[in-house]
């Protein structure tokens, strides 16, 4: 149950930042026109967003391993 309350967790933290992205690049296109180099720092942003969750997600993936290889597993009681 706690990997699906990690899951939530990481999904929203991943949601807002690219929300706050969204927002700021609305706030720049409503005050100038966007530019070449507007647009490639944006999608930088978004890129280091997206693979900064993928590794986060892989780091909580594998903690979640870790313990559950360190503690019994519950639903084996042989073991």
């Amino acid at each position: 149950m706690r990997r699906a309350r990690d899951l939530w967790q990481h999904e929203r933290e991943v949601y807002y930042a690219l929300i706050d992205i969204q927002r700021e690049m609305e706030f720049v296109a409503a005050t100038k026109e966007l530019t070449e180099a507007d647009l490639l720092g944006f999608f930088a942003r978004i890129a280091a967003v997206l693979g900064s969750s993928s590794q986060k997600w892989a780091r909580i993936l594998a903690k979640k391993a870790a313990e559950q290889g360190a503690q019994p597993d519950a639903a084996e009681p042989g073991k």
